[in-house]
């Protein structure tokens, strides 16, 4: 929880310059790019297919976890700690202190894949109400620590080499494990909550890509102008 707090503040300081964003253009990105269209699609379709057939996977998927555990208790507890938002901490706590405009950019894209990935899971929780195996709450489906460890992991494939990206997927595939094996999710909550998180970090990336394309200085014969292409499509 306290990792959590942490990310609320980080986030709310990276956002009051962005007081005045198209909020929602963002929190609608995912269904407005293609290729956050095709995880979603994807992500849809896999849980749809558990949940028909819970018995035969959800169940007995769960089952075998508890019985044989999928990972050590030790990597189970570092899968827990990097799934609240510690390495998107790290991430915008890292671009902060580079201090360049692409740095800043990164580190404000970061935050607001976690938040929106985030907020959006925990709307979903609310309305789907569906209790975790181990009983605790209802809070089950989609799982929050999948959600922004593959908002993470996303954002890292998309803004650095491949090493990094494949690292990051490992790291948010871990955390997705680790939620299993501690009985706190079923199988069709993470894979849901790996869909939301990589459709946020997937299409926020993109939006930011196209407000970079779509600005541009022109070099005149008096000096230059600015130049910003806004399209209504």
């Amino acid at each position: 929880m306290k990792y959590r707090n942490l990310l609320n503040l980080v986030i709310l300081l990276c956002s009051i310059p962005l007081a005045n964003a198209d909020i929602y253009k963002e929190w609608s990105s995912p269904v407005n790019n293609k290729e956050s269209q095709k995880v979603l699609i994807y992500g849809s379709i896999a849980t749809g297919l558990l949940v028909a057939s819970r018995d035969s996977t959800i169940e007995k998927f769960q089952d075998y976890a508890q019985q044989h555990g999928l990972m050590s208790e030790d990597m189970a507890s570092f899968g827990d700690i990097m799934g609240q938002t510690v390495p998107n901490i790290l991430y915008i706590a890292g671009n902060y202190y580079v201090d360049n405009k692409k740095s800043e950019a990164r580190m404000k894209l970061m935050a607001k894949a976690t938040m929106y990935a985030g907020v959006t899971t925990m709307i979903l929780k609310r309305i789907v109400n569906q209790r975790r195996p181990n009983s605790k709450n209802r809070h089950s489906f989609p799982s929050g620590h999948t959600t922004t460890a593959f908002a993470f992991a996303s954002v890292v494939a998309k803004e650095h080499e491949w090493y990094w990206g494949a690292s990051a997927y490992s790291l948010a595939t871990l955390v997705a494990l680790s939620r299993i094996h501690d009985n706190a999710h079923y199988i069709h909550d993470v894979v849901f909550g790996a869909a939301i998180g990589t459709a946020f970090g997937l299409s926020l990336s993109s939006l930011n890509d196209d407000a970079s394309e779509n600005i541009s200085l022109v070099p005149t014969a008096g000096g230059a102008y600015f130049n910003y292409k806004y399209s209504f499509n």
